[in-house]
């Protein structure tokens, strides 16, 4: 495609001229700039280079955006990965295009990638986060696997989405009958406790506080579990507080408390894309009061406010819980993809990788069958 041109970016102050672009075709807000900046502003290290790549058309149209960085770790090796990968949990990675160009875009980074061996030295190309559909992640992934790349899938947990097009009604149309007496009960409990009050922040001047009523009702909730909480890495807590704020400049954040008597107890933290659809990145409630179902309750109250408002779907984003297919949620599949580029070296790394995995896995499981497996008085014990 002699047409397009390739640049690395690998400076956050050389991006300016690539920001409207980036913001228009950011598929939903966790592709924002406002996010993966974030994310980079956290976690950037000495062993990872920021590598965003940009395609322009011969004119110098901007039709492309990559939002990688490289990694170089002794156990991988230097690995091409999106921003916001690991316990980020970013969904719907994906590259950024002008419309209709994905195909064109993605074949083209696959094909400067081959010939960037002495430029990035890559060895494996994870994407981690994206969806089966991506038309530009297929034709990336074609391209780099027609030079006898290796690809890799495997699937993560799902990413749910809630229709809400059908409206209050519509939504409770779609529970099970028991699901639906019980919203309806939870809902009106609500509406009758002259106590519980649902406070929406959003606003700049309101984020910082209201942010750190849900970090500590969530660290609460899994402390109380014996975990330790995402909130206790500082890099998680700093990624969030820059990221919120960003959002917040752009109204693209949504803080919602349920409130007793004015003290927090249970809280959703949401994204927003420009049509107001609502991605719930965080939830929290306070343990002690997990028997008045207070996560529950707003479940319900933020389902109920949204169809008013005419949201059009609320995606509760990647993980498997049991209520959000409770709540008439759609599962979409959520993919980590690995391509191992034909060079000894990271094919070794990618084996022992999996190596690693394999045998993790079946310790856990065996670790489970164990704490299932009734008490047996006569059992030898493990050496």
């Amino acid at each position: 495609m002699p047409s397009l041109q390739l640049e690395v970016v690998s400076d956050p102050q050389d991006l300016a001229p690539y920001m409207p672009f980036w913001r228009t075709y950011a598929p939903t807000p966790l592709q924002s700039p406002a996010w993966l900046l974030a994310w980079w502003e956290a976690f950037e290290s000495h062993n990872n280079r920021l590598s965003i790549l940009i395609v322009r058309t011969a004119a110098g149209d901007v039709i492309g955006l990559a939002p990688f960085y490289l990694r170089d770790h002794w156990t991988d090796g230097r690995t091409l990965r999106f921003l916001g990968s690991g316990r980020a949990c970013t969904d719907f990675q994906t590259l950024l295009t002008a419309p209709g160009r994905e195909a064109e875009v993605g074949a083209f980074i696959g094909q400067w990638l081959i010939g960037s061996q002495t430029e990035l030295n890559w060895g494996i190309v994870e994407l981690e986060g994206t969806q089966a559909d991506a038309a530009a992640i297929s034709a990336l992934v074609e391209a780099l696997q027609q030079a006898r790349c290796q690809p890799y899938q495997s699937q993560l947990e799902s990413t749910w989405r809630l229709d809400l097009s059908g409206g209050w009604q519509g939504f409770l149309d779609g529970l099970s009958r028991t699901q639906r007496s019980q919203t309806r009960n939870l809902v009106n409990r609500y509406d009758k406790n002259g106590d519980w009050t649902l406070r929406i922040a959003g606003a700049e001047d309101e984020l910082p506080a209201a942010l750190q009523h849900c970090i500590d009702l969530h660290q609460k909730r899994w402390t109380a579990v014996g975990e330790p909480g995402c909130f206790a890495d500082a890099r998680f807590t700093k990624f969030i507080e820059v990221a919120c704020q960003q959002q917040a400049r752009d109204r693209r954040i949504r803080l919602a408390l349920f409130e007793d008597q004015g003290v927090p107890v249970a809280c959703h933290l949401y994204l927003l894309d420009a049509a107001g659809n609502r991605y719930m990145y965080q939830s929290a409630r306070d343990p002690a009061r997990h028997s008045e179902r207070v996560g529950q309750i707003l479940n319900a109250l933020e389902i109920r406010q949204a169809t008013e408002e005419g949201v059009g779907f609320i995606d509760f984003l990647r993980g498997d819980e049991i209520y959000k297919r409770r709540l008439g949620a759609v599962a979409a599949d959520c993919l980590r993809v690995r391509v191992v580029a034909p060079r000894l070296a990271p094919r070794l790394r990618h084996g022992l990788r999996a190596l690693g995995r394999s045998m993790n896995q079946q310790v856990i499981a065996l670790r489970e069958h164990w704490s299932k497996a009734p008490a047996n008085e006569n059992r030898e014990p493990s050496s």
